[in-house]
């Protein structure tokens, strides 16, 4: 007997979602190098208080969810340009941060709509790579992304198969 949709609540429905994330290479390295930036009590300043790790650590958060939102933009652009004035109605968010990692997650609507969270997820990252690059850190980034369907196996012809 198949499911109607409409009687199941909405956290019930199925969905599939691509969870995708960073993580920053060599933040721990960092943090261990045995910097202690704190002088006596006396000479120390407030510049002095915290350690040399701390900036370049916080900085990544922020830099990275920018650098996405900007290249989120362009992908949207790009959607729209290639469907002909179609919107993607679809919106990444940030699902949580994981120490020096953060993922991001988005339920996908269309089989096309992974190309076009993946192409915009990339190219964030290696822009951001390359500001570290800039930067003279030893950090880098990696990613990685995956799927996970729920309930698995039970997507009707109106939702996503892929």
């Amino acid at each position: 007997m198949p499911i109607n949709w409409g009687d199941v609540p909405g956290f019930l429905e199925p969905r599939l979602t691509l969870f995708f994330s960073v993580d920053l290479v060599g933040s721990t390295s960092l943090k261990q190098k045995g910097e202690y930036p704190l002088k006596s009590h006396e000479e120390a300043t407030f510049k002095d208080l915290g350690a040399s790790w701390f900036a370049p650590i916080a900085k990544f958060y922020g830099d990275v969810d920018r650098q996405f939102a900007i290249s989120w933009r362009n992908c949207e652009i790009a959607y729209k340009n290639a469907l002909h004035g179609k919107e993607l109605d679809i919106k990444p968010e940030l699902w949580k941060t994981n120490g020096d990692e953060l993922v991001y997650t988005v339920v996908l609507n269309k089989a096309e709509h992974v190309a076009y969270v993946l192409a915009a997820w990339t190219k964030a990252l290696r822009n951001y790579r390359n500001d570290l690059i800039k930067q003279n850190h030893d950090l880098d980034v990696k990613g990685t992304a995956w799927l996970a369907g729920f309930p698995t196996g039970l997507f009707s012809s109106d939702h996503v198969a892929l």
